[in-house]
């Protein structure tokens, strides 16, 4: 299929004028930065318009493989052919006939230079992005560079350096679980699923819709803000439960809280919060402040006092129950009193005080909840009643 490009510069329209580096002297290329190279580079390709294949992806044949342009544009795309230095008439040629064979030739010089400085110049941005020592075997000593193609090169690196690693299959998992900073878009979270997902089948280590919307679920859960959506999540069948329906459901009740509430008490404070005191709690703390403060050096000793604090709080509760029936009780280790916990109000001295029994629940309460399985519930301990006098009305 003929062509029509007519550029000065492939360079001019890139939208991305730098690769992000791909390797340094000390790193080698690995699967996640040979990704972002191979995307920013079929963008780039893509920019430079070509009528060849479908017409649609501009030169990303130059980029990726003849199969992959073929899944993605539906046909195949032929490079241009260098045409002859002068224009080939056809005998008794008319001159309205020469005139366009010349216009033609003209043409197809443009199309097939800008295929070729297309290339080169991808090529050059790909050399650019790591140090040459890790493919100096593609090197020749009489051509250098010239004699390669940028697809050849990308083709290299990735049989070479693009083997995904035991080591980072599980860094993708702790990424997928990163905690949501609230003030951006929910849509974050999503996009930071399906990376998870993409990579994950990369590297032949698939991660399933369902153990993705599972992630997701407590990573939202984990800010507080969406009790009444996570309820309504709950109560869905395992069928509703799509990774489709997932971002629907959340994306809504995210608009809904953007929308009914204000900068002060949608879980956040501004960049100039003031760091926490060590009497704040882990999920305050984590809740409450600018992602901008985790640089502070003073947040961070915040935070790893509260959670030191918490883990303590959690280990004397837990050591102090028996690990018998669902509402069993346990000695106080301060005083030998009976104590009892419940979801919502966590450890009370109440004996007959428990997740079942429990008069004033919380939203999201789990009446099967125990001391030794919280299921998320609370951490806290519940002070002793005020004792009422005889002469005391009961309390409306």
């Amino acid at each position: 299929m003929t062509a029509s490009t007519i550029i000065d510069s492939p360079t001019t329209n890139f939208p991305v004028a730098t690769l992000t580096i791909i390797a340094t002297a000390t790193e080698e290329p690995s699967y996640t930065t040979l990704r972002i190279a191979q995307t920013q580079l079929n963008s780039n390709a893509q920019s430079i318009h070509s009528n060849g294949g479908d017409g649609n992806h501009g030169h990303l044949a130059l980029t990726i493989s003849a199969a992959a342009y073929t899944a993605i544009a539906g046909v195949a795309f032929d490079p241009p052919i260098n045409p002859p230095v002068q224009p080939v008439h056809l005998p008794g040629a008319t001159a309205p006939q020469i005139s366009e064979t010349n216009r033609q030739h003209i043409e197809n010089q443009k199309i097939f230079t800008t295929y070729i400085d297309t290339d080169k110049a991808l090529l050059k941005q790909l050399l650019a992005a790591f140090p040459s020592t890790y493919v100096q075997s593609l090197y020749d000593e009489e051509l250098g560079w010239g004699n390669l193609t940028t697809l050849e090169l990308l083709t290299y690196l990735w049989t070479t350096y693009g083997d995904i690693t035991p080591t980072e299959l599980e860094a993708n998992l702790l990424t997928m679980k990163h905690p949501w900073t609230t003030e951006q878009p929910i849509d974050s979270v999503f996009d930071q699923l399906d990376k998870s997902i993409r990579f994950s089948i990369a590297g032949h280590d698939t991660i399933t819709n369902a153990t993705a919307v599972r992630n997701g679920y407590t990573i939202i859960e984990d800010t507080g803000l969406f009790h009444t959506a996570c309820h309504e999540w709950r109560q869905k069948t395992a069928a509703d439960k799509t990774l489709a329906l997932f971002k629907t459901h959340f994306r809504a009740a995210d608009k809904d809280r953007r929308r009914t509430t204000t900068t002060g008490t949608a879980g956040y404070h501004s960049a100039n919060a003031t760091i926490p005191n060590n009497n704040a709690t882990a999920a305050t703390i984590a809740h409450t402040h600018h992602l901008a403060l985790l640089a502070s050096p003073e947040f961070r000793a915040a935070v790893a006092t509260a959670v030191a604090k918490e883990r303590k709080t959690k280990t004397l509760a837990e050591a102090a129950f028996t690990t018998t029936g669902k509402n069993a009780t346990a000695r106080n280790p301060q005083d030998g009193s009976d104590l009892s916990w419940c979801w919502t109000h966590g450890t009370t001295q109440n004996k007959l005080h428990t997740s079942t029994t429990c008069q004033h629940k919380a939203e999201g309460h789990k009446d099967t909840a125990t001391a030794t399985n919280k299921m998320g519930g609370s951490t806290e301990t519940c002070g002793p009643r005020p004792k009422r006098t005889p002469t005391s009305s009961p309390s409306t």
